[in-house]
């Protein structure tokens, strides 16, 4: 199992990552530069584990050629940096990264390795979750939309313009969804899930995503608004549809950075939330804690921007390559509103009620 590093490290940097790599009995083969890097995958028959790349070096356009080759789109990328900083953590995530691995934890390169080898992602599921419609004029926006799609589980249909979809579902060709690269018309809102630039055209439940947007990730209200994380939202909301009305409280996209560790523990592990509601939310992540272990998060609120401390409960995970899903990565976790603090539980309830509002 190799797993590709990238980017101009100190001898003793390379020497932690092999370490790191071999705890979890996998290579790291260093390429100096991106472009050398994509080079050497697409000549190796075998893709990596996973590509570990250097905070300082080019990671959009690394992710940009990774997810352009059909081969590799699937290959998770981390982005390894030297020190703990929101703004490099946040720039990670909007060029597209996967993880983030900070080198005073270098044991979660390790951790994260180890779940990669367990649960690889060979192959795409079948497309069982039901058609899927993308539509652009930029082919490669069409096609990295498509493949995300087509990888959770989707039957993905390709049209030029909304007006295309519409007709194909006045003939019989109705689709689950679409997505549609391009600005809202008139009359698309805010969606109660948090989600803007969400409409019902045609009875087709619509996500638009900004001509740019769709294909780099931008930073809006204060969220980390991932494009991959927003469509993965929205098709998952869209696939459990009927089931919405069972649910205590609505999950609205909620994407910020956060910390966890299990009680007691002195070294926490950063991620990044995918979806609230008023009992739990979703982290993703590729360093999972256990199912029903007691953890600690730290995060801020939704809009109120509140620094608060919960405590909370793993509930479940999901792993790369563990089976059929929606969602990115991750674990879901229940809060224990007994045992928060009042105030920071306040805060995050006013928060919740405020998105999407």
């Amino acid at each position: 199992m190799n797993a590709l590093v990238v980017g101009d490290f100190k001898d003793v940097e390379r020497d932690q990552v092999v370490k790191a790599a071999a705890r979890a009995d996998a290579t790291a083969v260093f390429c100096p530069s991106v472009s050398k890097a994509l080079t050497r995958m697409r000549a190796c028959h075998e893709p990596p584990v996973c590509v570990l790349v250097s905070g300082e070096a080019d990671v959009k356009q690394l992710v940009d050629g990774i997810r352009d080759e059909a081969e590799l789109f699937s290959v998770p990328v981390l982005v390894l940096l030297a020190r703990l900083s929101s703004d490099a953590y946040r720039a990670a995530y909007l060029a597209g990264a996967d993880d983030v691995v900070i080198a005073a934890d270098i044991g979660g390169f390790t951790r994260r390795l180890a779940n990669l080898h367990q649960h690889p992602s060979n192959g795409r599921p079948a497309a069982t979750l039901g058609r899927a419609v993308v539509a652009s004029h930029d082919e490669e926006s069409r096609r990295r939309l498509g493949r995300t799609l087509r990888h959770v589980g989707f039957e993905v249909s390709y049209a030029s313009s909304i007006d295309e979809v519409i007709r194909g579902a006045q003939d019989g060709q109705k689709p689950a969804f679409a997505v549609v690269s391009g600005a809202a018309p008139v009359g698309a809102v805010a969606s109660r899930t948090g989600l803007p630039n969400v409409a019902n055209l045609a009875g087709i439940p619509t996500l638009f995503l900004a001509a740019e947007g769709s294909q780099l990730a931008t930073q809006s209200d204060d969220q980390i608004a991932d494009v991959t994380g927003k469509l993965l939202f929205f098709a998952d909301e869209q696939a459990k549809a009927d089931f919405k009305d069972r649910r205590v409280s609505a999950r609205k996209l909620y994407s910020s950075i956060c910390s966890f560790r299990e009680v007691g523990g002195l070294q926490p592990t950063y991620g990044v939330t995918h979806n609230l509601s008023r009992e739990g939310m979703y982290v993703r992540t590729l360093d999972a804690p256990r199912p029903q272990s007691s953890l600690w998060i730290e995060l801020h609120a939704p809009v109120n921007g509140t620094p608060i401390h919960l405590r909370a409960r793993a509930v479940w995970q999901r792993l790369p390559g563990s089976g059929r899903g929606v969602l990115p990565p991750g674990f879901g976790l229940r809060i224990d509103t007994e045992q928060c603090p009042p105030r920071d539980l306040e805060a995050l309830a006013s928060g919740y009620e405020a998105l999407g509002a």
